[in-house]
């Protein structure tokens, strides 16, 4: 098999025009990239390993993947977080517990290999929306573990790590040892020291992970394909360029409390950098931090970028700026340059390209 450079794969697919509620605020940009490596071996359609079928990728947590499979072939085994995940046939019983996790799976086309899904933070992304209705929905959160075990799964996929602490669905280790595969993205590692740094390289290397996990190799070249030239026109326009944006993500309406605010790194920062702003919270590290109103009173920001989610909604944040004595007077509240972000669409996965869209698209209004 020839392995060719991940980034190469993007180009050649792109000029043939061909991808995280409270859970939200684990901190994912804080850790070095991790360096142990895995070993993928493909097995010829009869069932045997072909000789010169061996590969060996980055463990998914480093910052940029540097290898892809040509085709996918079973079985996959890959180090996550630390973890060995030996695929040794096409799942079909996969489990979603995040959103990010699921709307990449619909992404995929996987539907038909899905056998429930759970804990929505917003609305469920349109384009994924009908195949999304096709599933079985366990826990409006997380589940049981008994209503988890319950569908049988093979593979369970998360995009942040509680899903496998003590309000999930099971250790890793645990669900190991009942013969169930488990998957956390590899921003969201339990160990700091194993999470990738947030790029858009290590973003879309997830997405090819993913889909090699679930024999979707060809979809993950498309999606990969697709988002990088959706990014690659942001960044040439950079509309947002001389401009300041206070990225609000959740929180800081009781007294004394801090607004959480997008920080230097994850999401927000690689979606502020897109399109050219300056973030006015840019000396936090990580990607989500305790901002304060001080600042942003100091900064008066051109534009506020308001996270929309089910626990803490776009319509609550944008009430309180403009009903708040503090804020109701800063220029952004004053014209309305308020840009709603799903929440989905701000955390490092499939539709964070779709997230800078919607700010490119704001700050041009």
């Amino acid at each position: 098999m020839t392995i060719t450079n991940k980034r190469a794969a993007v180009a050649v697919a792109a000029a043939l025009s061909l991808l995280v509620s409270a859970c939200g605020k684990e901190d994912d940009t804080t850790a070095t990239p991790a360096t142990d490596t895995t070993t993928t071996t493909q097995v010829s359609s009869t069932g045997t390993t072909t000789p010169g079928q061996e590969t060996t990728t980055e463990e998914s947590g480093s910052a940029e993947p540097t290898t892809t499979m040509v085709a996918a072939g079973y079985p996959v085994t890959v180090k996550n977080c630390g973890v060995t995940v030996e695929v040794k046939e096409k799942p079909t019983h996969v489990v979603t517990l995040n959103q990010g996790a699921t709307e990449l799976v619909l992404a995929l086309g996987a539907a038909d290999q899905m056998a429930g899904t759970a804990y929505l933070d917003d609305e469920i992304d349109p384009s994924v929306k009908d195949a999304y209705d096709t599933i079985p929905v366990l826990s409006d959160k997380y589940p049981s573990q008994e209503k988890f075990l319950s569908v049988k799964p093979d593979l369970a996929l998360a995009s942040y790590n509680s899903a496998f602490g003590e309000k999930g669905v099971g250790s890793r280790e645990e669900l190991a040892a009942l013969g169930i595969n488990t998957y956390v993205d590899g921003f969201a590692c339990q160990d700091k020291s194993q999470r990738a740094t947030v790029s858009w390289d290590s973003i879309y290397g997830e997405v090819s992970q993913v889909g090699r996990l679930l024999g979707r190799d060809d979809q993950a070249a498309t999606i990969v394909a697709r988002g990088t030239n959706t990014l690659a026109e942001i960044e040439q326009a950079r509309p947002a360029e001389g401009k300041t944006i206070f990225w609000y993500d959740s929180g800081g309406r009781e007294e004394s409390k801090a607004p959480f605010v997008g920080g230097n790194a994850g999401g927000p920062a690689l979606i502020m950098e897109a399109v050219g702003a300056t973030n006015i919270f840019s000396g936090i590290d990580g990607g989500w931090g305790d901002g304060s109103w001080e600042t942003v009173l100091q900064a008066n920001p051109d534009y506020i970028v308001l996270a929309d989610a089910s626990w803490d909604t776009a319509e609550e944040k944008k009430e309180f700026l403009t009903s708040n004595a503090l804020t109701k007077d800063l220029d952004a509240v004053q014209n309305g340059r308020f840009i709603v972000v799903p929440f989905a669409e701000s955390t490092p996965g499939v539709h964070l390209v779709d997230g800078a869209a919607k700010v490119a698209d704001g700050v041009k209004k």
